[in-house]
């Protein structure tokens, strides 16, 4: 069995898993609700502070950078009303301790009746790397449904026409000592985007482990993404996060 091979039976194995937990009865602790892409609905404001070190970046299945590198996040919520600021920041190689990317994303969450929906604009900014910022809307719609299923939209306003779709599940069970959460998603781009076709942007599966300490959620997570060319492998990082 060659590399490739391997990587797509552990990547289908991952996604077996989602559907295997989801059937699964907790002798010990509770289901908890498996984390999304989409804000919480909440009256009262809070500051969320994560960090993510990662072996490399990824995004949307696609290698960005390699090498060890810092994802730092914060928020501002209050009563479904997101402002996260982003930041990309590589911690060996080239563009050592500047900061490549930084994302401002101003989003809006509520419920319906039948769907949960967040709708939002992204600001990318590149500071180092030369490129011209690029700007996104969206919508992400979920349902608290078994696997926590969600479908995300996103048009990108600087590329006319061009939009990226993906849909996703997971899920999340907690034991006595660590939550365990195994998830996949795929992607689909139109062709405005990448070498010109309607196709599969790429495929992704992850296993998270988490716990908090002291209040602070500490994560480990094991991630193999693969974009449309076939092109893939594994990446891992350590995420802390807070909240205020």
């Amino acid at each position: 069995m060659n590399t490739k091979t391997l990587k797509k039976v552990i990547l289908g194995s991952l996604l077996a898993a989602v559907i295997f937990l989801a059937g699964m009865q907790v002798s010990k602790g509770e289901e908890v609700p498996a984390e999304v892409p989409v804000v919480a609905v909440n009256d009262t404001a809070g500051i969320e502070v994560s960090t993510l070190i990662a072996t490399d970046y990824y995004w949307r299945h696609d290698l960005q950078a390699e090498g060890t590198n810092a994802q730092t996040s914060v928020s501002l919520q209050q009563s479904g009303l997101d402002v996260n600021l982003w930041a990309f920041t590589p911690l060996e190689g080239t563009g050592l301790g500047d900061i490549g990317e930084i994302d401002l994303t101003v989003s809006k969450s509520f419920n319906t009746e039948h769907v949960d929906v967040t709708v939002g604009l992204i600001e990318y900014f590149f500071p180092t790397g030369g490129a011209e910022n690029e700007r996104e809307v969206f919508v992400v719609l979920e349902k608290d449904l078994p696997l926590s299923p969600y479908v995300a939209v996103y048009a990108d306003l600087t590329r006319k026409g061009a939009l990226y779709a993906e849909v996703g599940a997971s899920h999340t069970v907690s034991t006595e000592h660590v939550d365990v959460t195994v998830g996949g998603d795929i992607g689909f781009q139109n062709g405005h985007y990448g070498d010109g076709s309607d196709n599969i942007q790429g495929v992704g599966a992850y296993v998270s482990l988490s716990k908090t300490f002291k209040g602070i959620l500490a994560a480990i997570t094991a991630r193999y993404d693969e974009n449309s060319e076939g092109e893939g492998d594994y990446w891992y990082g350590i995420t802390l996060t807070k909240n205020f």
